[in-house]
């Protein structure tokens, strides 16, 4: 059985060492890594050299060949040519590190000296679209809808306070269906986001390892940039996109946030929990019932019983923002209502 690793070789050991160093302080990150500045050593792991005496333990022997191999382009050249070849026949994506950058792109060509975030999403797109790539099916996520019928009730501020407690034990990613997200935290760094996903689907390239950002330990998707990407797809296509991410993805629990814009069923019927975050004003929770209500007509019922209302502070959003932003992290009141909250639902469910 494959395991997914990621291995890197390069010549020089400085590179390796902080290149390893930042990955393994890295949330989430869907590999595990190995690093490798010695050429017999990695063929020899790889099973390349299987005579060569090499105190390593071959990864053929164990019928497990890594998903991804970084290799120093300079370094490649040098190999001889049944080296070469036996490892461009091992069923992995085999990409290649530049000292320059190219005038033009080249698949599996990556600019050795950019930032580390930026040549991991550059390794996992390469990934992702590898025809010779099949994504094991895993099947074991569990999704959490954050959903209300009225808008400014702290969905965001919710979703990822949920996400953030979660975190602590388990893998988590975080995403925003909105056409128009008030999305409380910065994506500027980021580079892809859900559009991309939205994109990717449409032309039939399972993608979304490489297009996630992170906030603490969370994993989140940026939300779209364009409504129209989300005005365009209908909740079906959302739906069908969110059962292709648990079966392919490694994250234990995908938070999914909803807002009033669109048909929220389809995608509720895959949540085995729903938060129905709202504030005290009576607008909301008129709202609220309402929605209850029209599942239970609908005979929705495993949707109506998966739902809890958590009712927030009208200064929810506001305290938790300037306080994180003042301090870093959390702040403890929102952490210890979100698990307070959690936990009673996970009480009254072991009761069932």
């Amino acid at each position: 059985m494959r395991r997914k690793e990621f291995i890197l070789y390069d010549t020089d050991p400085l590179y390796v060492e902080r290149f390893m160093e930042y990955v393994r302080r890295k949330p989430n990150f869907p590999f595990t890594v190995l690093g490798f500045t010695n050429r017999k050593k990695l063929l020899a792991y790889l099973g390349v050299n299987p005579d060569e005496e090499v105190p390593v333990e071959s990864a053929k022997k164990k019928d497990e060949i890594p998903e991804v191999i970084l290799v120093e382009s300079l370094d490649w050249e040098t190999w001889l040519e049944e080296e070469r070849e036996e490892v461009e026949h091992l069923s992995c994506c085999l990409c290649f590190l530049d000292e320059r950058k190219r005038t033009e792109a080249e698949d599996f060509h990556l600019y050795k000296y950019q930032s580390v975030d930026g040549l991991l999403r550059g390794v996992l797109a390469c990934y992702e679209t590898d025809e010779r790539n099949d994504l094991t099916e895993t099947g074991q996520t569990r999704f959490v809808g954050v959903y209300s019928p009225d808008s400014g009730d702290s969905r965001s501020v919710c979703a990822l306070a949920l996400g953030n407690f979660l975190a602590d034990k388990e893998d988590v990613l975080v995403l925003n269906l909105e056409a128009l997200p008030d999305w409380p935290v910065s994506c500027s760094n980021s580079s892809y986001g859900l559009s991309d996903l939205l994109y990717f689907r449409k032309n039939a390239e399972k993608r979304f390892y490489s297009l996630t950002d992170h906030v603490d330990q969370v994993a989140i998707l940026p939300p779209v940039v364009n409504p129209e990407d989300i005005w365009n797809s209908s909740s079906m296509e959302m739906r069908e996109m969110l059962e292709e991410m648990g079966k392919y993805g490694t994250y234990q629990t995908i938070i999914v946030e909803l807002g009033p814009e669109k048909d929220p069923i389809p995608v509720l019927q895959l949540c085995q929990r729903i938060v129905i975050p709202h504030g005290e004003k009576m607008s909301s929770r008129r709202k609220t019932k309402k929605m209850l209500d029209y599942l239970e007509f609908r005979g929705e019922t495993s949707i109506r019983d998966s739902c809890r209302e958590w009712i927030f502070p009208e200064d929810f959003d506001l305290e938790f923002w300037e306080t994180r932003n003042s301090r870093g992290e959390m702040p403890s009141v929102i952490r210890e209502y979100v698990e307070k909250e959690w936990n009673s639902w996970e009480k009254i469910e072991m009761k069932v």
